[in-house]
């Protein structure tokens, strides 16, 4: 395909500008939907809140300049990242020193694998029958959390209304999918956010507060206050950093793709050197994260559309989106209304995020078999881990309340459970003889 302007390229001040506003949009909606319900678990101060978003949209402004500037260097998206959020929602019971410390242990893993040969042996261990697994287990794992959003009491609903509204509001997202193309299309989250937001408004009238200050607790509010190491909590985090950095790696990968080899010439930016490069920027957000008290993030595979759309591989264009997040994450009242937002608009999104994970999770299966045909083994690997994880996902909090305090954010997290089974499913029980 031939590209308006290349990766290396610097497109004119008005095409920056315009393309900027587009991609920090998208960047602006991941942001959003997943740190909008980090935020609301986790404190129940809305100025807490409110300075919870500030965080998330200034790490993820410098994710997008590292990445940009020294990473994969690929017109690619950054945002929180869903597999961290199943983590952080299994964790609920421990502290969130504990939760943090992980996820910047998870960072620091990136780190390493990111400068040594050891990416090789964990991409090696998720085969594409795994790598589907992992995508219908971040949609299973995330019902009962979805569930709670759209019958959430309140913000002038009951919970009647809200799904009611929710109902409505999800077929008016997919059929806006479906028909609309190119900028609106794109940017379908966000007018989705504006949108259902202000009908929601009309529909249920109600009052909420607009901070203009740091919470009373200060600056540091959040920031992790001291390393703390719970075993189940790490290793829970674990496996879901493994998860998120083959994710990470395919929206490389799937970027990389649609620009082609005539514009990935050089050594510097072979695909090897990209991923090696975007694994390492990917590690140092992660870990920054974790020490700023925030949700790591991941690379996102929907770059690939938005390039497409735009007849655009710039990487430059990003760098004004990074700007926009910045602006947005120094003005408090900026992200009081990103936290004002109705939890039945940001259930829907993430409806809408979750389908496209689970399309993605079904051409992974499907690409495995060979010659097309349904395998019946791959079916079965398949199939138990996504049923393990969706009953551990499902179990009542009385019920996971007696495992072990240690392994409760193992055995209670069916993200986690689903991973480990289908590792030894695949490479135990059903490997190959010479595999």
């Amino acid at each position: 395909m031939d590209f308006i302007y290349g990766p290396e390229e610097v497109p004119p001040k008005n095409y920056m500008v315009s393309s900027g506003i587009q991609w920090a949009a998208v960047l602006l909606s991941y942001v959003v939907i997943i740190g909008t319900v980090v935020a609301g678990l986790q404190f129940t101060d809305f100025s807490e809140q409110v300075y919870y978003v500030q965080k998330l949209l200034l790490l993820t402004a410098f994710a997008v300049f590292i990445q940009v500037i020294a990473g994969h260097r690929l017109p690619a998206v950054f945002g929180p990242a869903t597999v961290l959020l199943i983590g952080i929602i299994s964790s609920q019971s421990f502290s969130t020193d504990s939760v943090y410390t992980s996820i910047a242990i998870g960072g620091i893993i990136g780190i390493i694998l990111g400068t040594t040969g050891l990416l090789s042996h964990v991409v090696r261990l998720f085969t594409k029958r795994v790598v589907a697994v992992v995508l219908m287990l971040i949609v299973f794992t995330m019902i009962p959390t979805l569930t709670g959003l759209l019958t959430a009491a309140g913000q002038g609903t009951t919970p009647l209304e809200s799904v009611l509204f929710a109902i409505a509001l999800v077929f008016i997202i997919f059929t806006a999918n479906h028909f609309l193309k190119g900028f609106f299309r794109t940017t379908l989250l966000l007018w989705v956010i504006i949108l259902g937001t202000g009908l929601h408004f009309l529909l249920f009238p109600h009052e909420f507060s607009i901070i203009s200050s740091l919470p009373e607790t200060g600056v540091f509010t959040g920031f992790i206050g001291s390393f703390e190491i719970e075993p189940g909590v790490l290793l829970s985090f674990i496996v879901c950093y493994f998860a998120l950095l083959i994710n990470d790696i395919g929206s490389i990968q799937g970027v990389s793709e649609v620009l082609g080899s005539d514009s990935l010439k050089n050594g510097r930016t072979g695909i090897g050197s990209r991923i090696k490069r975007g694994v390492l920027a990917t590690g140092i957000v992660n870990a920054l994260s974790g020490l700023s008290g925030v949700i790591g993030g991941v690379n996102y595979s929907t770059s690939a559309g938005i390039i497409l759309d735009n007849r655009s591989a710039s990487r430059w264009t990003l760098i004004p989106a990074a700007i926009i997040l910045i602006i947005l994450g120094i003005i408090p009242q900026a992200a009081s209304v990103i936290c004002a937002i109705p939890l039945v608009v940001i259930g829907c999104l993430l409806i809408y995020v979750l389908t496209a994970q689970f399309s993605a999770s079904v051409h992974v299966f499907f690409k495995s078999q060979k010659a097309g045909l349904f395998d019946f083994d791959s079916g079965i690997i398949v199939g138990l881990p996504v049923i393990i994880g969706a009953i551990a996902s499902a179990l009542p909090r009385y019920i996971a309340d007696e495992f072990p305090l240690f392994l409760q954010p193992v055995l209670a997290n069916g993200f986690v459970m689903g991973v480990i089974t289908v590792l030894i499913m695949e490479h135990v029980i059903y490997r190959k003889r010479g595999e």
